[in-house]
């Protein structure tokens, strides 16, 4: 696409629209899906963040054209303003401690 827009003297329209769409798709990648049971989904929410950042990584190393690394890092940023106090919540009021062992475990791999 970036090659089409470049050719018709488009690529600001479209940088324009793939940074816009994709702020988007990182504020919905970040809402749980599972609010009320949270801890129960958390390995696929994370997934699921992994696989947003692994295709904006990709997207930076193939077409650098395309986005910055400062756009991406705004991004990250963002998700981790989301994250963060997401977590503090949900850990904050489990009461199992094998959930808690589960959430601990994952985060330091």
């Amino acid at each position: 696409c970036l090659y089409i827009y470049d050719c018709l003297g488009l690529r600001e329209e479209f940088q324009k629209h793939y940074k816009d769409n994709r702020w988007r798709q990182a504020r919905l990648v970040l809402q749980p899906k599972y609010p009320d049971n949270f801890l129960g989904h958390f390995e696929e929410y994370f997934y699921e963040i992994a696989g947003f950042f692994i295709v904006e990584d990709h997207v930076l190393q193939t077409s650098s054209l395309l986005i910055s690394p400062s756009f991406v890092d705004g991004l990250w940023d963002m998700a981790l303003g989301r994250i963060k106090p997401l977590l503090q919540v949900e850990v904050t009021y489990c009461v199992e401690p094998n959930k808690l062992r589960q959430v601990k475990d994952f985060m330091a791999i």
